[in-house]
């Protein structure tokens, strides 16, 4: 009979700690099914942002358009050649953007959180 007990005990507990966890599960899943969904796909942001005759694709001419102002970015010194460093510092310049936007976007989610679990305030009854 005590075993019975334990084991019915332990199947309660078990059922019960489970439950917020599969619900904060579906809940992570479709906050990340909503975020994707309110971005077009990485196909048409690509075309979005090369295709600048507005053709609906991008010419080999626009994509090396796009490529050789980057190239220009990355050329430090303007001698038309990329140099070990110069490749280094664009890379080291592009992560250091990178880690500030997924900061921002970090902050803007933890403010998002904070307002959504903040307790709705009250109206006062009326008598």
């Amino acid at each position: 009979m005590k075993n019975m007990k334990l084991y019915v005990l332990g199947t309660v507990l078990v059922s019960a700690l489970s439950v917020p966890v599969a619900v904060r599960a579906e809940d992570v899943a479709g906050k990340a099914a909503n975020d994707a969904m309110k971005r077009p796909p990485a196909g048409e942001r690509m075309i979005e942002a090369l295709d600048t005759d507005k053709s609906g694709d991008v010419s080999l001419e626009e994509f090396q358009a796009k490529h050789a102002e980057q190239f220009k970015t990355m050329d430090a010194n303007a001698d038309g050649k990329l140099t070990k460093d110069e490749i280094g510092q664009a890379h080291e310049a592009h992560k250091a953007k990178m880690k500030e936007r997924m900061q921002e976007k970090h902050e803007r989610m933890k403010d998002k959180a904070e307002k959504e679990a903040a307790p709705a305030e009250e109206a006062p009854k009326a008598e």
